[in-house]
């Protein structure tokens, strides 16, 4: 009993530690610093446009051209090689993980751990080898013999606790998180919004005033300098802008703010349901365990589902 519990936790504590290694050391900074070389080669781009007339050194706009092309290979490499292949490996660590944490929140809170009607969506969610015996383990073994041995009272209490406990990680973690970033990148987007509509409406008082023979500019800055800059950044705004917005639809912010509001609502109908139930009866102790191990994996099944189809590539 002790043995199969100890293997549970130990694999389950390495599927999360691996998962948690590849999305934050491997996936996100191969996608990030792809999105970042692609933007990088676009600035450099809008800089080397304008200010052509500017630069006169040939070493120098050799060594932009150079820059232009080399940030471009490395996004292309990043986010057409690299990326997905963490991506994937990220989404089978972490399903494995919350398959078995599923399992384990319905073990440890004294109900009955029961087999699954959810068909897996897609061959790729296929649980790995050692996950599925060690899942075929607990059902089959005498850990579920342990549910006679706890009072009513004690597996009342480890499932409230449980279902208190998941209710502040969706209220505290997953939702304020997700307000906060999608509120940071909004921001963000506004700012390079403001700065665009400037840019673009400087440019084009300049090319009237030029239009015009009349000196918009101080004496100090030259027109043709200024007029440059600006151009500069009509071209550089926007495809930063389709950067963060490129982020803000992998990262489903508004989505997953709505699927946490309705999981908090699941759950807390399940607390209602837990105190409809006689808890003495075994019937009860298994419906209740195959309810509570059903929702979870819902939940977690549709996250992967989700998180597969977003993609990750190379774009031009």
């Amino acid at each position: 009993m002790e043995q199969i519990d100890s293997k549970l936790n130990k694999l389950m504590t390495r599927l999360d530690l691996e998962a948690e290694h590849v999305k934050r050391k491997r996936f996100k900074t191969t996608w990030i610093a792809g999105i970042i070389c692609g933007v990088l080669a676009v600035i450099s781009f809008a800089i080397a446009l304008p200010f052509h007339s500017f630069i006169h050194n040939k070493h120098s706009l050799l060594g932009l051209a150079t820059l232009e092309f080399s940030l471009i290979l490395i996004s292309f490499i990043l986010l057409g090689r690299f990326a997905p292949k963490f991506k994937n490996k990220f989404l089978t660590l972490r399903r494995n993980a919350e398959y078995l944490r599923a399992i384990d929140a319905v073990h440890n809170s004294g109900l009955k751990v029961s087999g699954l009607d959810i068909k897996e969506p897609n061959a790729f969610f296929k649980i790995s080898e050692e996950v599925s015996i060690i899942e075929k383990e607990i059902l089959t073994s005498s850990l579920q013999s342990q549910v006679d041995k706890q009072s009513t009272d004690a597996i009342n209490e480890k499932v409230t606790d449980f279902l208190d406990q998941q209710i502040a990680y969706h209220k505290t973690k997953r939702i304020k998180k997700y307000e906060r970033e999608y509120h940071r990148n909004e921001v963000f987007l506004n700012l390079i919004k403001a700065l665009f509509l400037i840019a673009i409406s400087v440019k084009f008082a300049l090319e009237l005033s030029h239009h015009f023979h009349y000196q918009l500019t101080p004496s100090w800055i030259s027109p043709e300098w200024l007029l440059a800059l600006t151009q500069a950044g009509v071209i550089s705004f926007p495809p930063i802008y389709a950067a963060i917005e490129g982020v803000n639809y992998f990262s489903e912010y508004r989505r997953n703010i709505k699927l946490s509001k309705k999981m908090v609502d699941e759950l807390i109908d399940f607390k209602k349901k837990l105190a409809l139930h006689d808890l003495n009866q075994k019937e009860n102790l298994e419906t209740l365990g195959k309810e509570l191990r059903q929702l979870l994996e819902e939940e977690n099944s549709d996250w992967a589902f989700r998180y597969n189809e977003r993609i990750v590539e190379a774009k031009i």
